[in-house]
């Protein structure tokens, strides 16, 4: 999703005038000495995809902004009577309490019991998530021990002495570490007969695929993802139809994504860290290559109304995110060469 988010590009515009050169776009490309816009848009979207929240502090001495975990971010109030007064910073030991306005809350969702705060579908998963990683336990120990579950050791019928308690917990032990992990397939000397009993399931009982694909389908539908798009298995899964799939994610997640951060974005810190009420973050989509044909069809329909005499050259212009050209104001049907190269 990160790298889709990043194929369009974050710009600032003020009416229909681009400004590439806004504070905002340069804090958002620089943040900080540390990491680079790039990998605070992976932040941002990591944050709002698995938890609802993304948070960025201001540090308005140094101009910078720095990524917080949101995992060790907690908004508080103080005042019954309104959601969030402080948040709370827990990094190690000791919280650190942080005024709202020293920060850049971006949230997706609601959080149904607080407010204050955004949910993502990902935490509805709890049992499917520890399902996944009991599955993945599972088939780590059965691999780790030989492909089976365990064996049964005991002494060989007709011998006449036994092992004794402490010589049956050595060979136990004994068992387990020239078997197991590393040591899979060494031969293994025991100091007295004993019979050996593998107990024994059958591969559809040993595999867990199933269970995994189950819990991997109910988590990437609540991201909303075809599991095709990470290459994992996917009963949909054709040539024919990834690219779909695709165009899906990009329209139905990664879209409605950035217009929510855009947005947030303009009003918490164009607005009200940059006091800048005249510019609006949106953004420029013309190089995602899935939506390549919608950006075909604008064109061509800005070519359209403008050789119909409808629109202005401008206004044309304006409709495929390009600036006003001088003398473009009148409309002039049939000259095409101002719409740039292709229409």
């Amino acid at each position: 999703i990160a790298d889709l988010y990043r194929e369009a590009n974050l710009t600032a515009v003020r009416g229909e005038r681009p400004l590439p050169d806004h504070p905002a776009l340069e804090l958002l490309a620089a943040p900080n000495p540390y990491y680079d816009g790039s990998q605070l848009d992976e932040l941002i979207v990591w944050g709002l995809i698995t938890d609802g929240n993304a948070y960025l502090l201001w540090d308005e001495a140094a101009r910078r902004l720095w990524w917080l975990d949101p995992r060790k971010v907690e908004t508080k109030s103080d005042d019954p009577g309104v959601p969030l007064t402080r948040y709370e910073y827990r990094p190690g030991g000791e919280a650190v309490s942080i005024a709202p306005e020293r920060m850049i809350h971006l949230r997706r969702g609601c959080d149904p019991g607080n407010p204050a705060k955004g949910w993502s579908p990902v935490r509805n998963l709890g049992s499917d998530l520890q399902l996944e990683r009991a599955c993945a336990e599972f088939g780590a120990a059965v691999v780790g021990n030989m492909g089976v579950p365990s064996v049964a050791i005991s002494p060989k019928q007709g011998e006449a002495v036994l092992p004794t308690p402490e010589q049956n917990r050595e060979l136990k032990l004994r068992w387990q570490s020239e078997t197991a992990g590393r040591n899979r397939g060494n031969v293994v000397v025991l100091p007295f007969p004993v019979d050996i009993e593998r107990l024994m399931l059958s591969p559809d009982d040993l595999s867990v695929g199933g269970l995994m694909g189950q819990t991997v389908s109910r988590i990437c539908a609540a991201i909303g993802v075809d599991p095709m798009c990470l290459g994992l298995p996917s009963e949909s899964k054709t040539y024919s139809n990834y690219e779909q799939a695709l165009e899906a994610l990009v329209r139905q997640v990664v879209v409605p994504l950035q217009e929510t951060v855009a947005r947030q974005l303009t009003g918490q810190l164009v607005r009200r860290i940059l006091r800048d009420d005249r510019t609006e973050l949106v953004w420029d989509r013309s190089g995602v290559y899935v939506l390549q044909d919608d950006e075909a069809a604008k064109r061509d329909s800005a070519a359209r109304l403008y050789q119909s005499g409808v629109a202005t050259l401008n206004e044309a212009r304006a409709l495929i995110g390009l600036p006003p050209v001088r003398g473009g104001d009148a409309p002039a049907g049939g000259r095409l060469a101002g719409l740039g190269g292709g229409l």
